[in-house]
């Protein structure tokens, strides 16, 4: 069954906007503007907001048909469909810019009108389709790597909890020792103070601590700002140390001084590095080496680009394996999702860089990632 659409007609010459109105009719939609001029065209496809319109290239006005359909596709995404007695190469090639959603040689019959509506609001429906379709994987993808990110918080959450512990015990030691140099008999005013600053000190510290993890818990929109790559590593390594030590795991880093900034979203790259320490560390704590220690290095690569390692000295991966670690939903965890490393590499492609793995002999893996120095241009 044909949809009845609500057309508008945008045609200069009077009695061909009558006979395509009466057309319309005929074959069941209705008209709800008419007008010969490009700005009045846009004006009402805004206010009025058809379901498509039925555009004529040679218009009145400052603007011709093309240039109002290509206005009206920007502004309210409403399908075009170009009439026209001119069919040059060069009206097509211009016409084609504005994105129609088909063309009618004037004259046309109802038949071959009908046809053409019905084509063009049938790709306008699947065009929304679509829009919506990438709109919600775009949200489905954002929550999925905030929950990746939150997972991996969880599982640090008794190494953070011990480390905003010892600032906060160092605050009531220093609190407790102020109040003694206060005690009557035995008032020393500097000790004091100096036990209430360093109690403020330490207070500080856990306040540190507990932005950094909120900084990559956070659901926080993408900014792309320049970075700099061992400033951020840095950063990670602060709230992951203390929960490698208490899993008796040792870890270097090898950071190149004086390197050139990158542009990118350091939550985004926070969540990378914090997935491949996290990798390192369970490769090892299931394997049966002795050499539990993760590497971490910064460099740059022959092309100049910055180059970030996570090498751990775990079991490896297995050859048949190789090919399919960066999969959505492939694991060799028990209780793992599969999602960490095609997070990982959803994000560094992103950031126009690259993401790879390498084995290490005898054992052990190396994960890579480059990232482009100075200034990347970002699609909105």
């Amino acid at each position: 069954m044909t949809m009845r659409a609500r057309v508008m007609v945008v045609e200069d010459d009077r009695i061909v906007a009558r006979d395509i109105s009466e057309q319309l009719g005929r074959i069941g939609h209705s008209v709800i503007g008419v007008t010969a001029r490009g700005e009045a065209a846009v004006e009402l496809a805004i206010s009025n907001r058809p379901d498509l319109v039925l555009m004529d290239i040679r218009l009145e006005g400052d603007i011709d048909g093309i240039d109002a359909a290509r206005q009206i596709r920007a502004t309210c995404q409403i399908p075009v469909v170009f009439l026209t007695a001119y069919a040059d190469d060069e009206t097509v090639r211009r016409a084609s810019q504005a994105e129609p959603f088909g063309y009618l040689l004037k004259p046309f019959e109802d038949l071959q009108l009908r046809t053409v509506i019905e084509m063009a609001l049938y790709k306008d429906r699947a065009d929304r389709k679509l829009r919506e379709s990438a709109v919600a994987l775009q949200v489905a993808q954002a929550e999925l790597a905030r929950m990746s990110r939150v997972t991996t918080m969880g599982q640090l959450t008794a190494s953070i909890a011990h480390e905003v512990n010892q600032p906060l015990m160092a605050v009531v030691m220093n609190a407790e020792a102020c109040m003694q140099w206060l005690k009557d008999g035995n008032i020393n005013v500097g000790e004091a103070r100096a036990a209430a600053e360093r109690a403020i000190a330490e207070g500080h510290r856990a306040g540190a601590i507990i932005q950094r993890v909120r900084a990559i818990a956070r659901n926080a929109p993408v900014v792309f700002e320049p970075l700099d790559v061992n400033e951020m590593i840095e950063s990670v390594l602060l709230i992951v140390q203390p929960e490698l030590s208490r899993q008796g795991i040792a870890l270097d880093v090898y950071l190149q001084p004086d390197q050139p900034s990158i542009t990118g979203d350091r939550v985004q790259l926070q969540q990378v590095l914090l997935n491949l320490v996290s990798n390192a560390a369970d490769a090892i704590n299931t394997s049966e080496t002795r050499q539990r220690r993760v590497t971490v290095v910064s460099a740059m690569d022959t092309s100049g680009e910055v180059c970030v390692t996570v090498e751990d000295a775990g079991a490896g991966i297995a050859p048949e394996h190789r090919d399919l670690i960066f999969n959505p939903f492939f694991t060799t965890k028990q209780d793992g999702i599969g999602m960490g490393l095609a997070i990982c590499r959803s994000i560094i492609d992103a950031h126009g860089g690259r993401l790879w793995s390498e084995p290490r002999m005898p054992m052990g893996t190396q994960f890579r990632f480059t990232l482009p120095r100075g200034s990347l241009q970002v699609a909105p």
